[in-house]
């Protein structure tokens, strides 16, 4: 049980920080277009005005921070997949929430769903040892 934790605690601890480096780089490769306020139409018009790049890497970073998690505490755990299947639905939840604060459209949210706990599940089912 407290290996359970261990690998969770840890496998989010890896996961976020990874997602944070990882997503920090692609406003540097792509740079975008700076919000007019926060209201609903400044945002919807950031998201037409971005580059498609930049997008993609705000995915990548979220699918790799989530298989780079799960993959951790799945292999702190060992034997079940599990965490790193709690890891995935975490980092998915976090994700969501911020993305419900700043009312991202609809299919930007369908993407990072799969783009979250797609990683996860392969991850936390490839590297538990049964």
């Amino acid at each position: 049980m407290a290996r359970a934790v261990l690998g969770i605690v840890a496998g989010l601890i890896i996961g976020v920080i990874f997602a944070l480096i990882v997503g920090s780089v692609g406003p540097i490769l792509f740079p975008t277009p700076e919000a007019e306020g926060a209201d609903v139409g400044a945002l919807k018009s950031l998201f037409a005005d971005m580059p498609p790049g930049a997008l993609v890497f705000f995915f990548v970073a979220l699918g790799l921070g989530s298989f780079v998690g799960a993959s951790a505490a799945t292999l702190i755990v060992r034997r079940s997949p599990y965490p790193g299947i709690i890891v995935g639905a975490v980092i998915l939840a976090a994700g969501l929430y911020a993305m419900a604060l700043t009312n991202h459209p609809v299919w930007i949210v369908a993407i990072a769903i799969a783009a979250t706990i797609g990683p996860a599940m392969f991850a936390a089912l490839t590297f538990a040892r049964r």
